[in-house]
């Protein structure tokens, strides 16, 4: 499919969802999202899901009988905030050499291994990233404190999600070492909860050792 053709059928999935503004909209919700899914075929699945599926709203969930103040407080509704780790946790792996998997079930992310650093390849989404990328890396025996760059191959909320919190540890602590370190092991609310490093033996001992190899490397 050549990208005229591919910019067509995407510009007329839109379209089929939405009507065209400067003509008379005429049929239901259900005959637009038909002619979605027709003008998308099977190349064009995901877009279309994105663009129309998402469009359209979940109708409200039923009350239970007998539900009593609950039922009519609007009780076993569409569930708020993240889905649970168990509808998207997986364990990290190591792929090649310097190459490692720290993604979803569903979503990717990867971290590359270099001299200079570790390059995260997307952030996924911010409910996860901490337990995927930060310590899945951890793991797989490396130090997410080690983190150079994270590049984001578009701006879904997918792949961008998890950025911000990459970089809100050294933010949120003033760029403070210990503090940074502190945070990745033991979570940035111990860390907050104490005023500084957490009196955990572990995460004292996580800093200790990272603190010394960064004081070493910096006189080799």
């Amino acid at each position: 499919m050549t990208k005229t053709t591919a910019l067509a059928t995407g510009f007329a999935v839109a379209l089929a969802a939405v009507g065209v503004q400067a003509q008379r909209v005429t049929g239901t919700a259900e005959t637009h999202l038909a002619a979605a899914k027709a003008a998308a075929g099977t190349q064009w699945t995901a877009l279309q899901q994105r663009v129309c599926e998402s469009a359209i709203p979940a109708p409200p969930a039923p009350r239970a009988a007998g539900a009593g103040e609950a039922g009519r407080a609007g009780g076993g509704g569409r569930q708020a905030g993240p889905p649970p780790p168990s509808q998207w946790h997986v364990e990290p792996a190591k792929v090649f050499d310097n190459l490692y998997f720290v993604g979803m079930t569903d979503w990717s992310a990867w971290a590359l291994t270099t001299s200079q650093g570790i390059i995260v390849i997307d952030a996924i989404f911010d409910y996860s990233v901490e337990d995927e990328v930060v310590n899945g890396l951890k793991k797989l025996g490396l130090n997410p404190a080690d983190i150079k760059y994270v590049l984001i191959s578009h701006a879904h909320t997918d792949h961008i999600g998890g950025a911000k919190y990459l970089r809100t540890l050294l933010d949120t602590f003033h760029g403070d070492l210990d503090l940074t370190l502190a945070a990745y092991n033991a979570g940035p609310g111990a860390v907050q909860k104490y005023n500084g490093v957490p009196p955990f033996r572990e995460t004292q001992a996580y800093v200790t050792s990272i603190r010394t190899a960064y004081q070493r490397s910096l006189q080799d």
